[in-house]
């Protein structure tokens, strides 16, 4: 993955997270407590929702240790 492509994914991603902050008003996914789904809407909408969260949070950590751990293998010869 090119320089550009990383910063290009890794902005959408954030962007994703930050909006489903906005959206349950908590900072990550476990906050949101399962038996109130139905206050935020549709239980099925919000699981789904909270499943799709956790995998951008989780994509957005891979790529930053990838990022970090290829821009320290560049230095090893």
């Amino acid at each position: 993955m090119s320089e550009q492509e990383y910063k290009t994914r890794l902005g959408e991603l954030l962007a994703e997270n930050e909006e489903y902050k906005q959206t349950y008003d908590v900072e990550n996914p476990d906050d949101i407590d399962p038996l109130e789904y139905a206050e935020y809407g549709d239980p099925e909408e919000v699981w789904l929702d909270i499943t799709n969260w956790e995998a951008v949070r989780q994509e957005i950590h891979d790529l930053r240790r990838v990022n970090r751990d290829s821009a320290t293998d560049e230095g090893v010869v």
